[in-house]
């Protein structure tokens, strides 16, 4: 039994699709209703299992309700996948209070409450996983989104403290850290002749010289939520 938040597009999406073609039975969480439900309907045609649950994340209490729930519906609790996030792309001097704390509650707060609701469940079973969706901007800075970026630096962090918790009981805590990441809607525009220059820099950037998929993401998620990883943490 597998949660994933912010599954309705993206990240959240392909990680969940991953889950559900390996066999488990996914949770998809996001507070965008009819996309969880549209991937609820894609996730069964192809014979998979999935639940669309929706909820706001950014609300008090959310996060353990989410989980409580889960627990209740499927009477286990294997994985969590911290993915979603909020707020806008803004400049540094725009960012506006309502942002900041919109984002620091979904990207942060929430997985925090999440992560610990889920690991008081997962402790009394046969150990689980909990990888959190960080990313390079934990580290990398430009002059954009100051709260997304300290929201995904205090998530490592957080995870490294969250797999000390989690260890005693069995439960392994990773995350992963995209870099430069073409969403399947963002491809056509990534690759038109007018972003040529755009596109090589991004593409520099990367040792491969290629910008990631969701695909890769997902591989990742997926790896790190199995037991071929069991000694990771």
């Amino acid at each position: 039994v597998v949660v994933v938040t912010g599954a309705a597009r993206g990240l959240g999406r392909a990680t969940a699709c991953h889950f559900a073609h390996a066999g488990a039975q996914v949770f998809l969480c996001d507070k965008d209703e009819m996309g969880v439900t549209k991937l609820a309907e894609e996730v069964s045609s192809f014979g998979g299992k999935a639940v669309p649950f929706a909820i706001d994340l950014a609300s008090g209490g959310s996060p353990e309700h989410m989980i409580a729930s889960v627990w209740e519906r499927a009477h286990r609790l294997d994985v969590l996948v911290n993915n979603a996030r909020s707020g806008t792309r803004t400049s540094g001097d725009s960012e506006t209070e309502s942002s900041w704390d919109e984002t620091m509650a979904v990207t942060l707060k929430a997985a925090d409450f999440s992560s610990r609701a889920a690991i008081r469940r997962i402790s009394g079973t046969n150990g689980g996983a909990i990888v959190n969706v960080s990313s390079v901007a934990d580290r990398l800075v430009t002059g954009e989104s100051p709260a997304y970026r300290a929201a995904k630096a205090a998530l490592t962090q957080l995870t490294r403290y969250l797999a000390v918790l989690g260890g005693r009981n069995g439960v392994r805590v990773n995350a992963v850290a995209p870099g430069f990441i073409v969403k399947g809607e963002h491809r056509v525009r990534f690759d038109s002749p007018a972003n040529r220059r755009y596109r090589e820099a991004a593409e520099f950037a990367h040792p491969l010289g290629r910008v990631g998929a969701e695909d890769d993401v997902a591989d990742a998620v997926l790896f790190l939520a199995s037991e071929r990883s069991s000694l990771i943490t």
